[in-house]
């Protein structure tokens, strides 16, 4: 980009240099001139600076053709221009968000949709709010993150129940961001309630913690040890569980089964910590989960406990990852007993040699 040396003496301007000088006066030059015709036609030139420029240049023109180009150029790829061009119609359009609530409407267009949803949240007009709940129908897991965001900054009890709904799709984020609008509305009813305590136990950790803090931020009141685990454990509160016992187990069950290796490395080493009986109780079933992950985590806890014996079933498992762990700590007890329980110690080499592993 910019200067470009040619064979001979001095240099030439090169072609990206050029759009990006001469580009930038033609946009500054229509827009003096008030030659909104010629701005908008900016709006498909090739280079994107060159677009970006026209759709900010845009902004100090209210008229419905200025409106039209704009709201089409929220379909560009590139997404300065997008933004630009947003930015553009956020100033226009202040008085006159039915337009783009048809245009949300209207749009098949992912970058469109989205983009448009975060103009409606930012304006926050309350006739956006059925569009934008009905936009969690869409295809699209984008288009419906964006249109809970938006429910949640245009801040009316009417989107609780959408946002509610919203707490069952299946992408993550959507969740998480479901979760934030609520708290963003900031209205505690025993539904809301429910909903975030139900939410304490999705299968994803952000869930969780945005959860978490949503129930910080709309000063719930945990009522019992069952719900002070979950919350503790959303927030990756470990020493705080460890002093709840038996009662954090089962909040600790559902981070390990989550899908971050850290999350389940995190909540298995909580576990260990805690030990006693339901602990190894709920480590054994885990260390049958499908999941070769949660296996793995599973039994590192309980070799941290010592459980050899429910080790030895796991030298066999389909996993090598799971398997090495397992020798290892059957080893490293092994060395451990040897002066100790010669008896027991044999009988564990004796078991090693069997599936071929040399002590």
């Amino acid at each position: 980009m910019g200067l470009e040396f040619s064979e001979g003496f001095g240099f030439e301007i090169g072609k990206e240099f050029d759009m990006w000088l001469f580009g930038n006066q033609n946009v500054e030059s229509l827009r003096i001139k008030g030659n909104v015709k010629g701005l908008i036609k900016l709006l498909e030139d090739e280079d994107p600076e060159v677009r970006a420029g026209a759709a900010d240049a845009l902004s100090d023109f209210d008229k419905p053709e200025v409106i039209s180009a704009l709201i089409n150029t929220l379909a560009d790829k590139n997404r300065e221009v997008r933004w630009r061009s947003a930015k553009s119609l956020e100033r226009l359009c202040r008085d006159k968000t039915d337009v783009l609530i048809q245009a949300f409407i209207d749009s098949k267009s992912i970058f469109q949709k989205v983009t448009l949803a975060y103009i409606l949240g930012r304006l926050g007009d309350k006739k956006a709010i059925a569009p934008l709940a009905e936009a969690q129908n869409f295809g699209d897991k984008y288009v419906r993150r964006a249109s809970v965001i938006a429910l949640g900054r245009i801040r009316d009890e009417r989107s609780l129940y959408y946002l509610i709904q919203s707490l069952k799709d299946p992408d993550a984020d959507v969740r998480k961001r479901a979760v934030e609008s609520i708290g963003r509305i900031g209205i505690l009813n025993d539904e809301v309630k429910k909903t975030l305590l139900d939410s304490l136990k999705d299968e994803n950790y952000e869930v969780r913690k945005a959860s978490a803090k949503t129930i910080e931020r709309l000063g719930l009141k945990l009522e019992d040890n069952e719900e002070l685990a979950l919350y503790l454990s959303a927030l990756m509160r470990g020493a705080e569980l460890i002093l709840l016992g038996d009662k954090a187990i089962d909040a600790l069950e559902i981070a390990l089964k989550d899908e971050d290796w850290n999350i389940k490395k995190w909540a298995s080493e909580v576990i260990s910590d805690i030990g006693g009986d339901k602990a190894i109780a709920i480590l054994k079933k885990l260390a049958e989960d499908e999941d070769w992950t949660v296996r793995y985590h599973a039994v590192s806890a309980l070799g941290r406990l010592k459980q050899i014996d429910l080790l030895i079933k796991h030298l066999d498992d389909p996993d090598p990852n799971v398997r090495d762990l397992a020798i290892e700590y059957i080893k490293d007890f092994v060395k451990v007993i040897e002066r100790k329980d010669s008896k027991k110690a044999e009988k564990l080499k004796e078991i090693l040699q069997k599936h071929n592993i040399q002590v």
